[in-house]
């Protein structure tokens, strides 16, 4: 719906309009992106223009018997973006965590291909999951609509895996918590599998740095600790051990009965399909089946429980809720250009774009990888959960 308002991307002036609010939402982000001198990531509007276009005269050559519609703009755009961030950051790979990815597997997969598009599959019990999100602020604030969210997740998630299971490497958050370098190594061999051409080349990230070192310089690094400072939503990002020992099986002690009750008769096939071993449904109760109208009676506690999250954030951190506000209000905007122009380059600046060289081809080589996540906790390649 948000993608229709801006009409017609074949006409240059209406994707000019899209790529400004894509790249004015991502630098009005609650936490700022920044490049590796710690300054703020201004993306340059007219260089994305040129490469979505470029990108998507191309695949529409490569692909000529599908329909390259609209949305492959969008995913140019964010794909540019990306890439942008990732040669700020110095970087040669980035990672996308974004959810709601296993849904548009198939769009993702003609853009990418199989040789750039990897998924991270991380799995977590559902009753820690629906926990840790009542306790965020954000996101879904009851037990029910928290769970069937993660159930179409999953369910998307394994469709992916049923069909491009070479694609996805599954990490399980309990198995982070107890072996968190085995983990993070068993990971990072599978990022060090790179093809150029035909031929596979293995040289993994785990080469250029320790796993313990990755683990220590995850917490402490500039990121974490930017964001730890901004919302209760991050403050364990630089915790590291002290945050671990205390995730494992929470929900024994967090949740009751009726709790328990709810999310495991949502969750239920999922969750023995998942290895996760349901606690009450299937053995002292059974799983119980909602009605239309309890469902509805849900649904409006859900978002009335939305609506004191932001009412007891603005009291406790108005900061945190402004930022997300100012966030959200670039997507309610009309579709008219927010910006002047492309962001505006110190001489500093300048000089560190040359020496980085923006060649085109350096960046299509680059592999990508997205990943579709079914708990709340930031998963980043190089961080600590």
């Amino acid at each position: 719906p948000i993608l229709d308002k801006f009409g017609d991307l074949e006409e240059e002036t209406n994707l000019e309009i899209l790529v400004d609010h894509v790249c004015t939402f991502v630098e009005t982000n609650q936490v700022t992106w920044i490049d590796k001198h710690g300054r703020q990531v201004r993306f340059h509007r007219e260089r994305v223009l040129d490469i979505v276009i470029s990108t998507v005269a191309l695949l529409r050559t490569v692909h000529k018997d599908q329909d390259i519609g609209q949305k492959y703009y969008l995913i140019a755009i964010f794909d540019e973006i990306m890439n942008q961030n990732a040669i700020a950051c110095d970087k040669r790979t980035w990672i996308c965590k974004s959810m709601g990815n296993s849904e548009y597997h198939d769009l993702f997969l003609t853009f990418y291909g199989e040789e750039r598009l990897r998924y991270v599959y991380l799995l977590r019990d559902p009753r820690d999951v629906s926990m840790s999100f009542m306790k965020t602020p954000v996101g879904d604030c009851h037990y029910y609509s928290i769970i069937k969210k993660w159930t179409n997740l999953q369910r998307r998630a394994l469709h992916v895996l049923s069909i491009s299971e070479d694609l996805v490497h599954q990490v399980r958050y309990e198995n982070l918590l107890q072996d968190n370098e085995g983990t993070m190594k068993a990971l990072n061999d599978f990022m060090g599998k790179r093809k150029f051409g035909k031929v596979l080349r293995r040289g993994s990230v785990a080469i250029l740095k320790k796993v313990e070192d990755m683990m220590e310089g995850a917490t402490s690094g500039v990121g974490a600790k930017q964001a730890a400072v901004l919302s209760y939503q991050f403050q364990n990002l630089t915790r590291g051990e002290s945050f671990r020992k205390e995730q494992f099986q929470k929900w024994r002690t967090g949740l009751n009965d009726d709790e328990i009750i709810m999310i495991e008769s949502v969750a239920y096939d999922l969750m023995s399909r998942l290895g996760y071993e349901p606690h009450i449904v299937g053995g002292t109760a059974d799983a119980l089946i909602f009605s239309e109208e309890q469902i509805a009676t849900f649904i409006r506690l859900n978002e009335e429980g939305i609506k004191k999250m932001n009412a007891d954030l603005a009291v406790e951190n108005p900061a945190d809720l402004e930022r997300r506000l100012r966030q959200k209000a670039v997507l309610e905007q009309e579709p008219a250009l927010l910006t002047t122009g492309s962001a505006e380059e110190s001489d500093e600046e300048e000089e560190d774009d040359d020496d980085e060289g923006y060649e085109v081809d350096k960046i299509k080589v680059r592999l990508i990888y997205t990943n579709f996540l079914s708990a709340p906790f930031l998963v980043n390649i190089y961080k600590n959960p």
